[in-house]
């Protein structure tokens, strides 16, 4: 770009490329996560996966999409209080970089009238770096219920007539809840761990969980009156 006006500097290849994909999308999807962000102020810098996918799902949006139109548009809300913030600026500066008059101009149905001041979004890019610091950072969690075939004995290699026996013989079907933790590493790359529960196990894990999510907002309390 000759000449910075939204933009402080080119934006990176991959940002470029999700912006592209967003704007691709029917005015109406821009328009929904335009709509869903009002109001929300710096707190969409830092995105609640569930509360993404139930808004997607409310409004027959795929949720990918509405994560991604939502994710671009916190973005150039931080950049925006940067810089001009002005919306026929980054229009400009969207046309220069390549995605047409017709998509640039799109962006106006995901931002219009939207803002963040200078200091929101200090606030919210101190907030994201902070969530983020020293250690991994979960992004999502899936839970599905399976049932596992109980045998007398596991399989295993064994020549023995006894073991070939036992092995054969079928017990009972076992409940088990597969759990998979997606989580994100201090250098932004995306990683998974899938644990298994039994269902004591299980319920002692939301037991602590619950327990958790009570001091949380026994501390929130603390601070608000402090």
């Amino acid at each position: 770009m000759a000449e910075h006006k939204f933009f402080p500097e080119e934006p990176p290849d991959e940002f470029k490329r999700e912006l592209r994909t967003v704007l691709a999308q029917p005015v109406e999807r821009l328009k929904a996560a335009r709509d869903w962000a009002e109001g929300r102020g710096a707190s969409i810098v830092r995105l609640d996966p569930d509360e993404l996918r139930d808004a997607a799902e409310s409004r027959g949006i795929p949720a990918d999409e509405f994560g991604r139109s939502v994710s671009i548009l916190a973005s150039l809300l931080v950049i925006g209080a940067q810089t001009t913030g002005k919306t026929e600026d980054l229009i400009s500066d969207l046309i220069a970089l390549g995605l047409g008059e017709e998509s640039a101009h799109k962006v106006t149905h995901l931002v219009g009238g939207l803002s963040l001041s200078r200091e929101e979004s200090k606030t919210a890019l101190r907030s994201r770096v902070v969530g983020d610091l020293a250690v991994p950072r979960v992004s999502d969690v899936d839970v599905v219920c399976d049932f596992r075939a109980q045998f007398r004995e596991l399989a295993s290699s064994s020549t023995t007539k006894k073991h070939d026996e036992q092995a054969r013989i079928f017990e009972a079907f076992v409940p088990v809840l597969i759990m998979s933790l997606e989580y994100e590493d201090e250098a932004g790359n995306d990683h998974a761990v899938v644990v298994q529960f039994d269902e004591a196990g299980f319920r002692r894990y939301i037991r602590t969980l619950e327990n958790a999510l009570a001091q949380l907002e026994i501390a929130k309390t603390k601070i608000v009156n402090t």
